[in-house]
């Protein structure tokens, strides 16, 4: 983040709200209504729609414990009515996924990602787009059997994708004839030729440059938009067979467990991988080259990945410039990654008070934890963390561990998928043996290469408040096309307590909703989010900069307009006047 705050243009005015309190009332088809079961297991129901809510049958569905190095995984297959049930699951966290061919699965922002038994979960999906044209020589003769790949570099709300993001790469027949298909709506580039990463079978054009639809190079290219179930015609490539440079090296430091690694190639700017390979140790070597490279600069990363014990290792990444040539004798040294470990505590209330209503009762194992690294941390040059996992499921006893942590300072984000607990406090002892603790919840918390952080207490408290409603133009006026809601504390005592701060992106139709909420007094503020921001998912809260949350304050009380929010009250139908 870089600490700066906008609110031009922004006037809010409070609307219409309704409170019930003791009785949660769901926005969206994706929220759980959650069926008794026992103190084992229990069963995820739901349904398989695509967009006009039309069932999908024999959809298939798959289920996998969130959270875990060895989670338990279920796949079924809806009937013809798109119902599906996946029985006995242990208490956890679980994702749940959809997948019909030539469709694409989808969420809105903001909207459920994870479940418990006992959950009914509806999944949507949409049809996806097509790409198809042709590839060929400048004498017009096709190009048969080139591997063929369309990479999505923005989403159609012009939000950039850091992530390798393409389709399964087809292949050209004897007409040199490609049709690319199931693809996300948003803008591709179409590329012939070369590597594709991740996908090892290898082909004739493998150490070729890519050639870029119409016929350039990827700097150069003409990009193709995607709409949800439309085709694009006519994305015809001619084909350069131009032989591309190669990058080797060797990794080093790997470790003493022996294992391989895997190497990306990344350009400086973004995370977008332009290459990936995996190196096994060979002796004492280990050894990895990407081919078919085009001029230009690059970084080169390294991961080993957690298992079991071994909290895994990683590289910082090393800068390597191709111009005209191979380039040789690139070595990736590998640091070992950081591991913090702790456990949740559970503050029920008292009998005295009364409870909030749930069906049923929290258990520790259906919460997960993540850590994220500080923007800060991150303007350096691509991390590793966005290769990997960084969330963990507590056990039985509340115990939890998050390995494969490279160095740097971290926020730890409980997920409790039970509204009525909300993050009191997270501290950490200031050394092993000292018995004064620090606000890892404020300040968050260093990790450095190879540590073992312990002590970890995650605090939650029963008696939270939630918050739903929609954002609204002002009269014959259309809402920008990302806006963000935010709540920040109004009472001074709080006013650098993060665990008070909440955000979250509005759906498309100007829908938000905000849970798990500490009992107090609030500030609304809703700002556009910039264009240039990628996905929610992969972004650090707000408060989490200091500079940002003095500001993001600051205009929050300009504007007054406050909530406040009793225990386990549940607000609906809130409405936001915004004008830009």
């Amino acid at each position: 983040m870089t600490g700066r705050f906008a609110f031009a243009g922004l006037l809010l005015i409070l609307g219409v709200t309704s409170a019930r309190p003791q009785s949660p009332s769901p926005r969206t088809n994706n929220e759980p209504a959650e069926k008794a079961i026992d103190n084992r297991t229990g069963p995820i129901t739901g349904r398989v729609v695509d967009e006009s809510g039309q069932p999908m049958a024999n959809a298939v569905v798959n289920v996998f414990a969130a959270g875990k190095q060895q989670p338990d995984r279920r796949t079924t297959q809806a009937d013809q009515a798109g119902r599906f049930q996946v029985d006995d699951l242990p208490r956890g966290i679980y994702s749940v996924t959809a997948q019909v061919r030539g469709y694409t699965f989808w969420r809105e922002p903001g909207e459920q990602a994870y479940f418990r038994p006992g959950a009914s979960v509806t999944l949507r999906v949409r049809k996806g787009g097509v790409i198809t044209g042709t590839v060929t020589r400048a004498t017009g003769e096709p190009v048969v059997a080139v591997r063929v790949n369309a990479v999505r570099v923005r989403d159609l709300e012009g939000r950039p994708i850091t992530a390798f993001a393409g389709g399964t790469p087809r292949y050209t027949d004897d007409r040199g004839v490609y049709r690319l298909f199931a693809l996300a709506p948003g803008v591709y580039l179409v590329s012939a030729g070369g590597k594709v990463p991740g996908y090892s079978f290898p082909t004739a054009f493998d150490d070729d440059l890519p050639v870029y639809y119409p016929s350039s190079t990827r700097d150069t290219a003409a990009q193709v938009v995607v709409h949800s179930g439309d085709e694009s015609t006519g994305i015809d490539i001619r084909y350069r067979s131009e032989q591309g440079h190669s990058i080797t090296g060797v990794i080093t430091n790997i470790g003493s467990e022996r294992s391989g690694a895997n190497v990306w190639l990344t350009r400086p700017g973004g995370d977008a991988v332009e290459a990936q390979s995996f190196s096994q140790p060979r002796g004492d070597e280990y050894a990895f080259g990407f081919h078919g490279i085009s001029d230009g600069e690059y970084f080169v990363n390294a991961r080993r990945a957690p298992y079991q014990n071994d909290d895994g290792a990683g590289s910082k990444p090393v800068r390597v410039r191709v111009k005209g040539q191979d380039v040789t004798g690139v070595e990736v040294a590998l640091v070992p990654f950081g591991s913090v470990a702790g456990r949740i505590i559970l503050e029920p209330l008292t009998a005295k008070e009364k409870k909030c209503e749930s069906k049923l009762p929290l258990s520790v194992e259906e919460l997960l934890i993540t850590a994220r690294r500080d923007e800060e941390d991150q303007a350096r040059g691509p991390v590793l963390s966005v290769f990997g996992s960084s969330l963990a499921a507590p056990n039985e006893k509340g115990e939890f561990a998050i390995r494969g942590l490279e160095a740097g300072n971290f926020h730890l984000e409980p997920i409790a998928l039970d509204q009525a607990w909300y993050v009191r406090s997270i501290t950490l002892p200031a050394s092993a043996r000292a018995t004064r603790t620090l606000d890892a919840g404020r300040n968050g918390f260093a990790v450095k290469p190879g540590e073992h952080k312990t002590g970890l207490a995650v605090v939650l408290s029963e008696g939270a408040a939630s918050l739903e409603g929609r954002v609204e133009p002002e009269k014959d006026a259309l809402l920008p096309g990302r806006l963000r809601v935010h709540l920040v504390p109004a009472e001074p005592q709080a006013a650098e307590d993060l665990m008070r701060f909440a955000e979250t992106e509005t759906g498309s139709d100007g829908t938000f909703k905000l849970s798990n909420l500490a009992p107090g007094r609030y500030w609304f503020v809703v700002r556009q989010v910039d264009e240039a921001e990628t996905s929610q998912s992969s972004r650090q809260r707000a408060a989490w900069n200091a500079t940002t949350r003095a500001s993001l304050r600051r205009g929050a009380e300009a504007l007054n307009i406050v909530v406040e929010l009793k225990q386990c009250q549940r607000v609906v139908d809130h409405v936001l006047r915004y004008k830009r």
